[in-house]
This record gives C-alpha cells, structure tokens and sequence, in this order.
C-alpha cells in the first residue's frame, strides 16, 4: 500500500524505500489506516508507547503536562511520526499527543517497527537524525516562548500551520490558540484584532484566514525561519 505522493508521510516513505523489496511488502501488510477526529488523543504521557503514528497531513500537538497543566512543546505534520522514539527500544511517551487538525494517519506496532530498525543500521540512522530534529525544534519552541512577544510567536505559529495543512485557513479556535501559546484567550483577541485591523488576517468563528503571507512573515519572530530550516523548507 504504497502512499499516494500528495499524501503520504514523509518519514514513512523514507522508511519504506530503506527496505528490501521483501521486507518492505510484508511490512506494508501491517500497516494500517484510520481518520482520528479533531481532540482524538494519540497517546498519554508516561504511558507505554505501542502504536506508532504517521500522518499523511493536518496537525498533531504534543503536550508536556506540569502540575496539571498541559504546555505545547512541539507540532508533528506529515514531516514526522507520534511515537517514533519507540523504535529505538521500548519506552513511555514523555508527551501527550492531540490531534487538533484530523487527517488521515498510518499506524504500526512499535514492537514491529522497533525489530526492523534494529536490524538495520541506515534506519536507525534516519530515526536518530528525525529524533533529533524534534529534540531542537522543541529546543527552539521553549526560547521562543519564553523570549518573544506574543504576537510575533502567534504569526509563526499561524504560518507554521498554514505550511502544515497547506492551507491559507487555520481551522483553530481563539481558545484552543490560547492554550497552544500558553497566553490567556483575551490576549489573542487583542493580538488577531491588531493584525486584522492592519490586513494581515481575516478572523472568523473558529477560523483564521491569512490575507497577506509575507507581511506575517514579517512580523513573525526568527524562528519561524530556523523552524523551516530544521524541518529541511525551504523560505517562500
């Protein structure tokens, strides 16, 4: 079951085309589509980590939770894999993962993938420069939180979305933008008016449409563009 071009997972299909024509056809066999609904949770922190998730678009957000609360440290799109440290060797999930833009994903037992990637060195290559991708992206999100003004981290991540879903509409709530910036939902009110007022977006119940690409991309903060360089996008 070879992934359509358009929609299929990145890291998957690298994966894939690692493997002997045999392996690969008998791995395929195991793999299984599903469409998750926006809130659907991939799996909990501290919970084992039995599937692991690729997506062939939309958003997942993966959650670190302190005392309680939860804390956004990271998006996976079709670039990446929920659960994919897994395959190094058996272990817990360090973060809770949301699905908060539904598209369709392909799972497959980590306990399957792990013997695999255990037996080839250039997969366990591939895993460990993706995992290492993901360890400075959340690197990078945790600066960017603690350092940037909030409107310059709301339009990276409205243009990190829109690259993501390939779409000039971010289907995100003001609520759920608030708890994924980690600011109240009336400092994004103020923030998304000032950008409409200038152009820059048009906001609508629970949608957000960006009007003008290059000056968001302006008034995002440097990350955004460290953010694509990591991910190997190149700037539009």
């Amino acid at each position: 079951m070879l992934l359509s071009v358009r929609h299929e997972n990145h890291l998957l299909g690298h994966l894939l085309k690692g493997l002997p024509s045999s392996e690969r056809a008998a791995l395929e066999m195991e793999l299984k589509e599903f469409l998750p609904r926006q809130g659907s949770v991939l799996q909990q922190a501290s919970e084992l980590i039995e599937l692991i998730h690729f997506p062939h678009g939309g958003i997942v957000s993966l959650w670190t939770i302190v005392d309680g609360k939860a804390v956004d440290a990271a998006m996976v799109g079709r670039e990446g894999a929920i659960g994919i440290e897994a395959s190094l060797g058996e272990s817990s999930s360090f973060t809770r993962a949301v699905v908060q833009v539904p598209a369709t994903m392909t799972c497959l037992s980590a306990h399957r993938l792990r013997r695999i990637v255990c037996e080839s060195e250039s997969l366990s290559s591939d895993v460990g420069r993706h995992l290492g991708r993901m360890l400075n992206a959340t690197r990078q999100a945790a600066a960017c939180n603690s350092i940037h003004h909030v409107e310059h981290r709301l339009c990276r991540f409205l243009l990190e979305v829109s690259d993501r879903t390939e779409s000039a509409t971010v289907p995100f709530t003001q609520e759920l933008l608030a708890r994924m910036l980690g600011v109240q939902r009336t400092t994004v009110t103020l923030v998304l008016s000032h950008l409409e007022q200038r152009g820059l977006l048009a906001n609508r119940r629970g949608r957000i449409a960006i009007i003008d690409r290059a000056a968001m991309e302006r008034g995002a903060c440097e990350c955004y563009g460290v953010r694509r360089r990591v991910d190997g996008q190149p700037m539009r």
